[in-house]
C-alpha cells in the first residue's frame, strides 16, 4: 500500500503544479496583451531651428469682424512697428526688448496696401507679411513673427500690426460707435477739429515769432509755415495736451481723439497747412474730416450746411440753441453735481456761444447780430433751461436741441418760430 499511496500523493502534486503553471501562463499572456497595445503618439517637439522658420501670428487685441476680415484683394490701411529679432529673443515677444527700426505711428499716417498685390512696397511686400495680416479684423492688433525665408529683407522680423481700415471702412467707425451714440460720436469729431485749430494757431504763431527773431538777428527765417519739429511735437502730443484733457470735457473726448487721430494725423495737418489760418476754415474741415471722406464720424444729415446761415430768424434761433446744446453735450456729465456747478457751466457756454459761430457755420457773419441780440434778450432763460437739462440728463439726448428750440424760439420766449416751424 505504501508505494501506491506515495504515488497517489505525487499525482496531486502534479495536478497542483499544472494548475499553478496554467495560472501563471494566463497572467503572462494578459501582461503581453496589455503591453502590446499601441502607445499614443506625442507630437515631436520642434527644434529651435524649426521654430525660427515658422510664421507665427499672435492676436494682441481683438477687432470688429462684423464688416468681415481682410482677405486677398482687399485694400487695407494699417499701422505697424517692425523689429529685428536676435537669436536670444523670446519667441513669444521678440519685440519687448528691442526698438523698432521702422514704424508708422510716428509718421501719423497708416500704410496702405492691397493684400496679395505684386506692387506692394518695401517691407510689406514679403510673403510672410501678406500671409500674416490676412484674416485680420477691423481694429485688431496682431504680432507677426516672420522667418528669414518669408521676409523681404532676409532677416527674421517681428511686426506689431493694427488694422485701421478695410476697403474704406475705418477703425473709428467700428470702435467708437459701439461706445458712443452717433450724435456724440459726430459731435466729438467736430470738437476735436475745433480744438486742433486752436492748437495749430498757437503752434504757427510761435513759429512766426521764432522766424521774426531769426530775421532780426540777420538770419533767413522761413518765408511761410513749415512742417518742423514744433509741428511734429504738437501733432504727436495733441490728444494728451491740455486742449483735450483739461477739466470740463466729457470723458469720451480723449479716447475719441486717440482713435480719430490714429490714421489721420497727417491729413489733419495738411488741411490746415493748405489754407490761411482763420476760424472760417473750420466748418469746411469739419465736413471733410468728420464726414465720409475720412473718419466717417458724421452721417450725411449731420454735416454743416455749406450754403451758409439762413436769413430766416426762426432757423437762426434754432442754430444758436443747437450750438448751446452741442457745447453742453461735449462737457462732463453733471446729473449728480450741485446746482451751482451746473449753472456755472451753462452760463459759461451761453455767454461765449456767439464768439464761436465761425467754427460752426458757413457765412457765420449773417448770424452774428441775431445771436448777440438773442443772448441779450433770452440768455437767462437759455441758462435756466441748460441747468435743468444738465440736472435731468436731457441735454445728452438726441432730441435735446429740438426740445430746447421749441421752448426758446417759439411763442413762450423769442417768438420767432411759428408752431409748424418747430
Amino acid at each position: 500500500m505504501a508505494p501506491w499511496r506515495h504515488l497517489h500523493l505525487q499525482k496531486h502534486e502534479v495536478m497542483a503544479f499544472v494548475l499553478l503553471s496554467c495560472l501563471l501562463f494566463s497572467l503572462l499572456c494578459s501582461v503581453q496583451v496589455v503591453s502590446a497595445k499601441p502607445k499614443t503618439k506625442t507630437k515631436p517637439k520642434l527644434t529651435q531651428a524649426q521654430v525660427k522658420n515658422k510664421l507665427v501670428r499672435t492676436t494682441l487685441a481683438n477687432g470688429d469682424c462684423t464688416l468681415g476680415k481682410a482677405l486677398k484683394g482687399d485694400k487695407v490701411a494699417l499701422h505697424y512697428r517692425a523689429f529685428r529679432d536676435n537669436d536670444d529673443d523670446d519667441d513669444d515677444d521678440a519685440s519687448a526688448a528691442n526698438e523698432p527700426f521702422d514704424e508708422t505711428y510716428k509718421v501719423g499716417r497708416p500704410a496702405g496696401m492691397t493684400i496679395g498685390a505684386p506692387n506692394t512696397p518695401g517691407l510689406l511686400a514679403s510673403d510672410g507679411f501678406q500671409r500674416g495680416v490676412t484674416g485680420m479684423c477691423l481694429g485688431e492688433r496682431r504680432r507677426i513673427r516672420i522667418p528669414p525665408k518669408l521676409s523681404s529683407n532676409g532677416e527674421q522680423t517681428t511686426f506689431e500690426v493694427e488694422m485701421v481700415a478695410i476697403n474704406g471702412a475705418h477703425v473709428t467707425a467700428a470702435s467708437l460707435e459701439s461706445d458712443l451714440s452717433p450724435l456724440l460720436y459726430c459731435n466729438s469729431c467736430h470738437t476735436i477739429v475745433e480744438l486742433f485749430y486752436a492748437k495749430w494757431l498757437e503752434t504757427i504763431t510761435d513759429q512766426e515769432k521764432k522766424r521774426n527773431v531769426e530775421s532780426n538777428q540777420g538770419g533767413r527765417g522761413s518765408p511761410a509755415v513749415t512742417y518742423n519739429d514744433d509741428v511734429e511735437n504738437m501733432l504727436q502730443t495733441f490728444c494728451d495736451s491740455d486742449a483735450i484733457t483739461r477739466a470740463g470735457w466729457g470723458e469720451h473726448l480723449r479716447p475719441s481723439c486717440t482713435k480719430l487721430m490714429l490714421g489721420h494725423k497727417r491729413e489733419f495737418v495738411a488741411k490746415y497747412m493748405s489754407v490761411e489760418a482763420r476760424p472760417q476754415i473750420v466748418p469746411k474741415i469739419k465736413n471733410e474730416v468728420c464726414g465720409e471722406k475720412m473718419v466717417q464720424a458724421c452721417e450725411p444729415g449731420r454735416t454743416i450746411d455749406e450754403t451758409g446761415v439762413p436769413k430766416n430768424e426762426c432757423q437762426q434761433c434754432r442754430l444758436i440753441v443747437g450750438d448751446v446744446v452741442y457745447e453742453l453735450q461735449q462737457r462732463e456729465r453733471l446729473e449728480h453735481a450741485g446746482d451751482a456747478r451746473r449753472r456755472k457751466l451753462a452760463k459759461e457756454v451761453v455767454e461765449s456761444i456767439c464768439t464761436k459761430l465761425d467754427f460752426r457755420h458757413f457765412k457765420a457773419y449773417r448770424l452774428q447780430e441775431f445771436c448777440t441780440d438773442f443772448i441779450d434778450d433770452h440768455g437767462t432763460a437759455l441758462i435756466d433751461e441748460g441747468v435743468r437739462m444738465l440736472a435731468t440728463g436731457d441735454a445728452y439726448d438726441a432730441s435735446a436741441a429740438q426740445r430746447m428750440s421749441s421752448d426758446l424760439c417759439g411763442a413762450r420766449a423769442a417768438g420767432v418760430c411759428a408752431k409748424d416751424e418747430l
